[in-house]
């Protein structure tokens, strides 16, 4: 029986008629095909960790399939306009020239045919790869080389639910802009753009793989070229994936994927209108000692709950009374008071007749909003999650946060990153970049970003990117789910047999419902 049968609580007990009929009925369209889709920016070795991904994926009995998306882009666009794109079929890489030209026709195909249209493409691919099959044949994996945007991720959790999973590929841009510049013979100017172009485009249909990073389902760290083949820590890393997503091995969370996952649980409890943060705080020890979200603080120490304020004593910023009449329930202070400030700014300069007046005040303040002013966060009502979970170890009077390491959902703001050194905390993981923070710019003396957690001897904190598998995997792919042991000893699958432990259906709940209430039927009616 496929697990999404087994753990399907309208299953009747397994010595009923019907729970055979309800059971044969769901293992017959359970679907254990896979898809990974890799996320990377420009140097840091996407392709090859597919490469690996797949050579690990046929020890597991599975036939992985490489999808390049670069390829495909080449080819529509080649086909779209000829003319301008037509260069892409002579161009040999590895060549500078024709990754700007392939950032390019990407940027375009998403401009002139939506943003999901490159995974449409890869869809597309997998469709007319599928085709090829043969019934009976072993369980496919495809393997997306890679990903630039995050509607393309997004499209593909829709149409491939949990058998979807993004790989995110962790590496320094020091270590990155060495590889480039190997790669493309030293020429620094193209390395320049291609780094700035692929990192974070204004454009939403322009290479925004920044954005997109941060969305993966498992997070590797690829900064250390390995000395021999299959002995990495990429290899590592991704081998014991694969024993998670299989079941093949007893694997359970490291404390960075524990302590994440205590942050983004954290986070849930957040009704910031901005955004949700999750923070936790983890000893040297690796004990839980305190975590925290951002949202607005209550007298008596706090924050606001869902469950402890009074009728009309919830002063969270989305039951905000509405200031004027016209104006809706709820809102943010902090944008109020940065409209406030800019409305403030047109009017002064008005005064001091440094603006012609032919010159809009809307104008003006949209100038205004690409300087810093745009980014101020001082303003906010809310407590941020960091803060939150330092806090509520001084109120409580709690364990030392002393060499602590700090988990947060989303990089520090520098507010913030002052209060974490101060604390004395040595170590802060993160997922989400938040690019408004001025934390290292601020303080440089005593913060560095690092891909590694810091030694015994380092006299800065570092922040790192998260690796492992993200809090959002995390109940699925950690939960027992199959029998660990026969006779009392160790009872594992072989990985050659192995499955997805987590797999979709290939039929809606519409066909499941006719199909199990039809074989009722035909029971009930034998019956009468």
């Amino acid at each position: 029986m496929s697990n999404a049968a087994r753990h399907l609580p309208l299953a009747p007990a397994a010595n009923s008629t019907n729970a055979d009929g309800v059971n044969d009925t769901l293992g017959k369209a359970t679907s254990h095909d896979l898809v990974f889709a890799v996320v990377g920016q420009v140097g840091a070795g996407p392709g090859w960790v597919a490469r690996l991904l797949a050579d690990g994926l046929k020890s597991h009995n599975y036939e992985p399939t490489m999808v390049a998306v670069s390829d495909l882009i080449a080819v529509a666009a080649r086909g779209a306009d000829s003319e301008r794109f037509g260069a892409l079929a002579t161009m040999t890489p590895p060549s500078g020239e024709r990754t700007l030209l392939l950032q390019e026709a990407g940027n375009w195909l998403r401009e002139k045919y939506g943003r999901t249209f490159t995974a449409a493409l890869a869809v597309r691919r997998m469709h007319e790869e599928r085709q090829k099959r043969s019934v009976g044949a072993k369980p496919v994996a495809f393997l997306l080389d890679s990903l630039k945007n995050p509607e393309e991720v997004y499209a593909l959790r829709k149409v491939y639910g949990r058998s979807f999973y993004l790989v995110s590929v962790v590496c320094g841009p020091s270590t990155r802009k060495s590889r480039l510049l190997v790669k493309y013979k030293n020429d620094r100017d193209k390395v320049s753009v291609v780094m700035e172009r692929d990192e974070a485009q204004e454009a939403l249909f322009g290479q925004q793989v920044r954005k997109t990073l941060h969305l993966g389902d498992f997070f590797v760290n690829n900064e250390i070229s390995p000395k021999a083949e299959g002995t990495g820590p990429v290899d590592q890393a991704l081998a014991r994936f694969l024993e998670v997503v299989f079941a093949s091995e007893v694997v359970r969370p490291t404390r960075d994927e524990r302590g994440m996952f205590a942050a983004w649980s954290a986070a849930l409890r957040s009704s910031c209108m901005s955004r949700q943060v999750g923070a936790a705080i983890l000893d040297p020890s690796g004990q839980l000692i305190a975590s925290g979200t951002n949202d607005v603080p209550r007298f008596g120490g706090g924050l606001y709950e869902e469950d402890e304020a009074g009728a009309g004593e919830d002063h969270r910023c989305f039951r905000y009374p509405k200031i004027e009449e016209n104006e809706p329930k709820g809102f943010c202070r902090n944008d109020k008071v940065k409209k406030d400030i800019l409305k403030q700014a047109v009017e002064q300069l008005r005064e001091a007749n440094v603006i012609r007046d032919s010159v809009a005040d809307g104008d003006i303040i949209g100038a205004l909003r690409l300087t810093p002013v745009n980014d101020l966060i001082e303003f906010s009502r809310a407590v941020h999650a960091e803060t939150d979970a330092i806090v509520s170890l001084a109120r409580s009077g709690g364990p030392s946060t002393q060499g602590g390491t700090l988990y947060c959902t989303t990089y520090p703001c520098h507010s913030c990153a002052r209060l974490i050194v101060a604390a004395g905390i040595r170590d802060v993981v993160y997922i989400e970049p938040y690019v408004k923070s001025r934390a290292v710019a601020l303080h440089d003396d005593a913060i560095v970003e690092a891909t590694r957690a810091p030694s015994a001897e380092a006299r800065r904190v570092h922040f790192r990117l998260f690796t492992g598998v993200a809090p959002r995997r995390y109940a699925a792919l950690f939960e027992k789910r199959d029998e660990l042991k026969r006779d009392g000893r160790l009872s594992l699958r072989d990985p050659a047999d192995a499955l997805h432990t987590d797999p979709i259906f290939t039929k809606s709940h519409l066909d499941f419902e006719q199909a199990i209430a039809n074989h009722v039927e035909q029971i009930t009616a034998v019956g009468k």
